[in-house]
């Protein structure tokens, strides 16, 4: 039985998926360009001692903690584990298929140690959020992370991995939790720490604005917004005048290919399947949480990044905005489809506008929601 006071069984069932997920991603690559920093121009070994281009050098927290790990590691120690590593015949051919520099296998292993972790947390941390924003089922809170978790991989699919996705994506939606649950000392402490990982961090405020719209007075929402700006402009700006003298510039601009994209034909494959996606996200809407609600919107800046930006079909690019937009498909299909009972907390949104989400048609208990769902 999977109850509150038993939690071991689901937290092997998330370090099990993590490990399944995060294999596919290392080694499920079929060229060195679709392996984990498989790029030329950001090569992991370039990342770690900055000398990738423009603007991949500047996603420094990984790399960074990858350098300090390593060099506090005694060198006879590291020297044996590299000579030992780079002589097995399975990690050679390995190596020569996804383009992994074994010079450098040991920086490797810490790279990828910290980007697993940041996968086996991602599940622990999503749990709180759907937690935070519903009383549900116990099963039903500790599934979603779960599926979540499997629904991971079609990221993978085409182009690219990078070493800060996974980081980006457990970054995100830490400083999603901490924004709706107020808690702005450690909000802004993952905010900086996500912004060294990945500029997009920063769009975090645009929720924080939509949620505090009828919450917060003018000025307090003025000075959140001031506290982003100058969060975001320290760390851009540090990391710009560090790796200023890397080739590539600040953006890649690929508006023009993606264009030419959009406009090719789709198969029927794709069409079916963003039909599927957007039921699943957009059906019952009104009823779903307002603090998912008022997060789709973050879909607007992503998209526009990755059009103007970023390469269409790379779907890693929307790691930030998963979380949010698979929480909603689990509305749709544990509530609106399967009606099992729950409860929308008050989660960053006014006692009012919560007693009027409760009266409004939504499936719910009132009282004690941990009573009345056991």
């Amino acid at each position: 039985m999977w109850n509150a006071g038993n939690r071991s069984p689901i937290g092997f069932a998330y370090t099990a998926a993590a490990i399944i997920v995060f294999a596919i991603w290392v080694w499920g690559a079929e060229s060195e360009m679709t392996a984990v920093n498989g790029d030329p121009r950001s090569t992991l070994s370039g990342l770690i001692y900055g000398v990738a281009h423009n603007p991949f050098a500047q996603r420094a927290f990984v790399p960074f903690l990858t350098r300090t790990i390593h060099s506090a590691i005694p060198a006879d120690i590291s020297a044996a584990v590299k000579d030992r590593l780079s002589s097995i015949p399975k990690v050679q051919k390995e190596a020569g298929r996804l383009g992994w520099d074994l010079r450098y296998v040991n920086e490797y292993i810490i790279a990828f140690l910290l980007s697993f972790l940041s996968l086996l947390f991602f599940p622990f941390v999503l749990r709180t959020l759907f937690a935070s924003l519903y009383a549900a089922e116990e099963k039903a809170i500790a599934l979603v992370p779960l599926v979540a978790m499997f629904a991971l991989p079609p990221f993978f699919l085409v182009g690219t991995h990078y070493i800060y996705d996974f980081p980006a994506l457990l970054l995100f939606t830490l400083g999603f939790l901490l924004m709706i649950r107020q808690r702005w000392l450690l909000y802004y402490a993952v905010l900086a720490v996500g912004c060294v990982n990945k500029e997009t961090m920063v769009l975090l405020l645009l929720p924080l604005l939509l949620l505090s719209r009828h919450v917060m007075p003018p000025p307090r929402i003025a000075m959140h917004a001031a506290l982003h700006v100058l969060v975001f402009g320290l760390i851009k700006g540090t990391l710009m005048f560090v790796y200023a003298g890397n080739p590539g510039g600040a953006v890649e601009f690929h508006l023009w290919g993606n264009l030419h994209m959009l406009l090719m034909p789709y198969t029927l494959v794709t069409l079916f399947s963003i039909a599927v996606l957007g039921f699943l996200v957009w059906f019952d809407f009104k009823n779903k949480h307002p603090v998912l609600r008022k997060g789709a919107w973050l879909l607007v800046p992503f998209a526009l990044l990755m059009i103007f930006f970023g390469t269409i079909h790379e779907a890693r690019a929307l790691y930030e905005v998963f979380p949010v937009y698979f929480l909603l498909i689990s509305h749709t299909v544990l509530f609106s489809l399967l009606k099992r009972p729950y409860e929308l907390k008050n989660a960053f949104i006014s006692t009012t506008t919560q007693n009027e989400r409760n009266h409004n048609g939504s499936r719910t208990y009132a009282g004690d929601p941990q009573t009345r769902l056991r």
